[in-house]
């Protein structure tokens, strides 16, 4: 039973940091419509997905950057393609193929993982706050220049600098939170259980399966085969990674790393006010499509080739 709860806690954990990236810095503020209600389903959705993003980082001995970007690109394409179907080229933005690429690993894999939860994560272990500040403001000055773009939605969705400034505070707390919480309960020291991960890949199938019902064909063939291709290259590659030294929980951690993860939301509400005083209407959305685009897919095919090149295994300290 305790492992049980050390796991739920830890997927939803990892689902807030995930849900927090992928969705509160994606649409920025509270929009019309938007209830506390169907946000915290939104939450508890990623942490589904987090417990089959989890299961894989720890089965296949994801601790190196090549291997979280290829994690990535798994949570970017399993949530693209199975909570929505903008996988499949449904949205006008995106046509299929581009539709593989953004969102799944422009965001997903190259923000949210990547820089959210690896990047940062592995910044926010140690004892000088420096380069989790130093990513803490990359992430808040990101989300500002992104924020106007619902500036340019139909409706325009236009927050004042107070409700986007409120939004940003709740949101980072939870997320601060969540962080705190894998420190002390570090991720490679759970023992994902058959159960979890059963009952996870059951509510995607669900999800996914009305992507089939809707699209016909395509589902059945993308998601499968990129799905498929990650865990090739992931198991190919999985001896030539370092087992993970993590066993169990970590001693208190220092707070200064944690209280630079404010600097997120200070950032994001500084360029947001400083966009709304001026009347500009920001950077237009194509410019962060095409350099996410070329980024990811530059990211990615680095990945690819960094976990299957090295023919040895790393040393493993005694």
């Amino acid at each position: 039973m305790k492992g049980w709860i050390r796991n739920g806690a830890v997927y939803l954990a990892t689902g807030y940091i995930l849900f927090f990236v992928s969705e509160r810095i994606f649409w920025s503020t509270f929009r019309t419509g938007d209830h506390w209600g169907e946000l915290a389903i939104t939450w508890l959705v990623y942490s589904v997905i987090a417990c089959v993003f989890l299961n894989v980082v720890v089965r296949f001995r994801v601790n190196t950057t090549a291997s979280a970007a290829l994690a990535g690109a798994l949570y970017g394409w399993l949530t693209e393609g199975t909570l929505v179907g903008t996988l499949y080229g449904t949205e006008s933005s995106a046509p299929f193929p581009m539709s593989l690429v953004w969102t799944g690993l422009s965001w997903h894999a190259l923000i949210s993982v990547l820089v959210g939860w690896h990047f940062l994560g592995r910044a926010l272990q140690k004892p000088r706050p420096w380069q989790a500040l130093g990513w803490a403001l990359f992430l808040g000055i990101y989300w500002g220049a992104w924020a106007p773009f619902l500036w340019r939605e139909n409706p325009p969705q236009v927050a004042s600098v107070g409700d986007f400034a409120t939004h940003a505070l709740l949101c980072t707390l939870l997320w601060i939170l969540s962080h705190a919480l894998l420190l002390r309960i570090p991720t490679h020291s759970i023992r994902p259980g058959r159960i979890g991960l059963g009952f996870s890949l059951l509510v995607l199938a669900v999800f996914y399966g009305a992507q089939v019902r809707t699209l016909g064909l395509r589902p059945l063939i993308v998601l499968p085969a990129l799905t498929g291709l990650i865990l090739v290259l992931l198991g190919g590659s999985r001896s030539k990674r370092a087992a993970p030294l993590e066993t169990g929980e970590c001693q208190p951690h220092p707070w200064p790393p944690l209280l630079t993860l404010l600097a997120t939301p200070v950032a994001a509400v500084t360029l947001y006010a400083v966009q709304r005083s001026l009347h500009v209407d920001g950077i237009a959305p194509i410019h962060f499509y095409n350099a996410g685009g070329l980024l990811a897919v530059g990211v990615i095919a680095w990945a690819v080739y960094a976990v299957t090149r090295s023919p040895h295994p790393p040393a493993t300290s005694s």
